[in-house]
């Protein structure tokens, strides 16, 4: 037993297993040798399983190690540090890991600074999606660049603001190609399709004044007068034309400004409104002799 304890102390575990059994087979029920036993197995037990992950870690510090170098030598810089990366977590002090991270970092500085360079001659030209993407790089191979962030979210507010004055200019192109065509189908008595038109104008511009105005119109066309609607243009017209004997024109013009309003296309009412203006101009000229 003693023999077995002196080589288990000198790390010879084996030895010391094979000692003890013989001391066991002397004496079986000892149990100073049974309690030895069953120390020295757990030894040799969690001796092997250091060796497996040993062995393990080292298999897997190869397997990283030969994708750097692949990724090294591809150029691809990227993933090649990625993998010096990993070396280095399962082996801090892999001496070859070490030098080729400082090699692959120094080759990616480079790259920043030619993605840098390339960065600001495209916005200084007004290239501001080559820019971006140029900066994009930048930032992809170094995530803690300021300038890489600070020119993107730069860039990306240009660009949002350009793709809105582009939209916003197609719509009032479109806008405008929409109301030639809806004043055209309305000039031709085609009501319907214009008012369709029109529709999808003030969609485009809920603004647009004159295709409002050209909508209330188109649907004036479209929809028959009432009775009451009629007997109110009576009294209109006839109020006007009181006004219009008795010279007082501004009266005249309210009241069949009053009848357009109904039926904005009463030609009619359109004359008289436009001969009341003349004779006021002509009472004007006459005044100022």
């Amino acid at each position: 037993i003693e023999s077995a304890r002196q080589s288990r102390a000198e790390g010879r575990l084996q030895t010391a297993l094979d000692e003890v059994k013989i001391a066991l087979e002397f004496e079986p029920g000892n149990e100073q040798a049974v309690a030895l036993l069953e120390e020295i197995g757990a030894e040799i037990i969690a001796e092997q399983e250091e060796r497996t992950r040993t062995a393990g870690m080292e298999l897997l510090v190869d397997q990283h190690f030969g994708l750097g170098l692949k990724y090294y030598s591809a150029n691809e810089y990227i993933l090649a540090r990625s993998e010096w990366r990993n070396v280095l977590a399962l082996d801090p002090n892999n001496a070859r890991a070490l030098d080729y991270l400082a090699r692959t970092e120094a080759r990616l500085a480079e790259e920043i600074e030619q993605h840098t360079r390339a960065a600001v001659e495209n916005e200084a030209r007004g290239r501001l999606s080559a820019a971006l993407s140029e900066w994009n790089i930048v930032r992809m191979i170094d995530p803690e660049n300021e300038r890489a962030a600070a020119a993107i979210e730069r860039l990306g507010r240009a660009m949002e603001a350009l793709d809105r004055d582009f939209r916003d200019a197609d719509r009032r192109l479109r806008a405008i190609e929409l109301f030639e065509r809806a004043a055209a189908a309305f000039g031709t008595g085609s009501y319907g399709e214009s008012t369709e038109l029109l529709r999808r104008v003030l969609e485009l511009q809920p603004e647009h004044e004159e295709a409002m105005e050209l909508l209330r119109r188109a649907r004036r066309r479209m929809t028959p007068l009432t009775d009451e609607e009629k007997e109110q243009i009576r009294r209109l017209y006839i109020e006007g034309m009181k006004h219009f004997s008795q010279k007082d024109y501004p009266a005249a013009i309210a009241a069949w400004t009053g009848i357009l309003e109904i039926d904005p296309e009463n030609a009619s009412v359109i004359k008289n409104i436009e001969e009341a203006r003349q004779r006021m101009r002509k009472l004007g000229s006459a005044e100022d002799e």
